[in-house]
């Protein structure tokens, strides 16, 4: 897919699987359990997006901004991310945390993220 626009739909589930997407902008849409595993986005505008459960595992990001998206139980394992800015939306529950590496979060999202983090660098948590 290049430059195209999407608005206001419902793809949830959709499966993008190693297709390569370049100068979107998704608005305004819901894409719960969507699939873009092993995908390549370049140039990408995720806004006010519902992404819950989402699977970028493996994926390619550069420049893709995530503004005022739900990116709950997301999934990164395994991607690699250039320019990606998460500042604005909801992250929590990240699975493969470590595929958020280069991402741009913001203070509240990292203290929000810690045990996600702390899980990742094999840190056991305990509250004695």
């Amino acid at each position: 897919l290049r430059r195209v626009l999407i608005q206001r739909a419902r793809l949830s589930g959709i499966v993008l699987a190693e297709t390569e997407l370049k100068d979107i902008i998704i608005e305004d849409t819901k894409l719960d359990l969507a699939n873009f595993r092993f995908a390549k986005l370049s140039r990408v505008r995720f806004m006010r997006c519902q992404l819950i459960d989402a699977d970028f595992g493996g994926a390619h990001l550069v420049d893709v901004d995530f503004t005022n998206c739900d990116l709950t139980s997301a999934d990164f394992s395994g991607a690699t991310i250039k320019q990606v800015d998460l500042r604005s939306s909801v992250v929590r529950q990240i699975k493969g945390i470590g595929g958020l590496e280069g991402a741009n979060i913001n203070y509240d999202q990292m203290i929000t993220l810690v045990p996600e983090l702390a899980a990742g660098l094999g840190i056991e948590v305990k509250n004695d």
